[in-house]
């Protein structure tokens, strides 16, 4: 029961697939430590980034054990002043009375849920599909999402993420976790790290990903950036965009580890209700790891031209999605009706993320 628990929280969605997840059972307890060593990066600003993956992987394991009949309580940062413990899960017994709400059966979905990024054309999703991923995401205690079908909007976002984009390829830390610790450039380097992004799954025309291997040279990224190049990345995510059903933010009240732990447990349940739902669901999450730098930070590791850019995309994000600086954006998305993705991001094996004592 532990492995196949802990096997389906392995199967939550990570930030680049870094899975920054490791699990110890002991005394009848669960504990979920923050695996660091694999999620550092630009984009993991105060480990928001992780906390979301990790309080992904937390609601996998209550859906998993739910659908057994367990009972388990979840507590948050058990140990004061030790932020890498994040969790301790206890298990109580068998679960009295069954439920019924918004997260029943989404366990069946844990291995078909899957982040689809193709561009097909759609018409907005229909009312009743928008309340239902609205139940299910505010069925966590503070999540608020907030949706966009027409056009116009969802062009505007589109914008949004592709300046943001541009600035993260650009950014010499940026750039290398994106090219050299979060791709996986052929099929072997994906079977051999089982992290990561296989080049494969992206579902890129030929002619992006010939400019993505030019991109990834670090000799030629310099010269961009001496000359402020790039700039037709500055439209990349608008097809994407406009070619949805609906484009959403998910938020919750605080930007805390705590609001992103549970913000995260808000994203899966939405993510695996759009799944049943017959959805296919992407991120597209860029502008919320660089955003914070500018709102609750001090602009760190950025230069005048790149703070220019972000305080700019942020008044346009601030127009659609208008509300308190002070909340947690936890996640941006779309989703859309679509094929089937062929390929998927790989898992580390239990082995590598579950100890036992």
């Amino acid at each position: 029961v532990l492995k196949a628990l802990v096997s389906d929280a392995g199967a939550a969605p990570s930030s680049g697939n870094d899975q920054p997840w490791k699990w110890l059972y002991s005394k009848n307890k669960l504990f979920l430590f923050h695996e660091e060593a694999r999620s550092y990066s630009f984009g993991d600003y105060r480990n928001m980034a992780s906390y979301t993956s990790l309080g992904a992987a937390i609601e996998n394991v209550a859906l998993s054990a739910h659908k057994q009949n367990i009972d388990i309580s979840v507590k948050l940062f058990p140990v004061e002043n030790n932020k890498k413990l994040v969790a301790e899960i206890l298990f109580n017994g068998i679960e009295q009375t069954k439920s019924t709400g918004a997260t029943d059966n989404l366990a069946d979905y844990i291995y078909t849920r899957t982040t689809n990024r193709k561009i097909v054309n759609n018409e907005p999703a229909p009312d009743d599909v928008l309340q239902q991923l609205q139940q299910a995401t505010e069925s966590v205690e503070g999540a608020k999402v907030f949706f966009k079908t027409d056009k116009a909007p969802l062009q505007a976002i589109g914008r949004i993420i592709s300046v943001v984009d541009r600035i993260r390829l650009m950014h010499p830390h940026g750039h290398y976790d994106f090219f050299h610790r979060e791709m996986r450039w052929t099929e072997a380097q994906a079977k051999a790290t089982r992290t990561g992004m296989d080049i494969n799954t992206l579902e890129i025309p030929q002619q992006a990903l010939m400019a993505l291997r030019l991109f990834s040279d670090d000799n030629i990224m310099k010269v961009v950036r001496d000359i402020d190049g790039a700039q037709a990345f500055k439209g990349f995510s608008i097809p994407a965009a406009v070619n949805s059903a609906a484009m959403g933010l998910v938020t919750m009240p605080a930007y805390t580890p705590v609001d992103f732990i549970n913000g995260g447990r808000a994203v899966q349940r939405q993510w695996l209700k759009a799944t049943q739902l017959g959805y296919a669901y992407q991120p597209l999450i860029a502008p919320l790891y660089l955003f914070p730098r500018i709102v609750h930070g001090a602009s760190e590791d950025l230069t005048a031209q790149m703070i220019t850019e972000l305080m700019q995309a942020r008044d346009s994000f601030m127009q659609l999605f208008p509300g308190d600086e002070k909340r947690g954006e936890v996640f941006l998305f779309r989703i859309f009706k679509g094929d089937d993705v062929v390929n998927r991001a790989l898992r580390l094996s239990l082995d590598d993320i579950l100890f036992i004592d």
